[in-house]
């Protein structure tokens, strides 16, 4: 990330907040520096509603399972 920063786009998806980024990362410094990076020159694009893998998941159970 470090090197791409203000020279080139980068995308990335998550299903986790940004509060979230520490544990994943499992560094509780360097998640905020990286979450700087990201949010420096960003356009946050929110996709809501149910996730595609979700929906076929869901269609495979049978009626009255969830």
């Amino acid at each position: 990330m470090n090197r791409r920063y203000e020279y080139a786009s980068t995308v990335l998806t998550s299903n986790k907040s940004f509060e979230e980024w520490d544990e994943v990362l499992g560094d509780e410094v360097m998640a905020p520096a990286l979450v700087d990076r990201v949010l420096h020159h960003y356009h946050f694009v929110n996709l809501g509603g149910d996730s595609y893998r979700m929906r076929e998941h869901t269609r495979a159970l049978p009626s009255g399972a969830s």
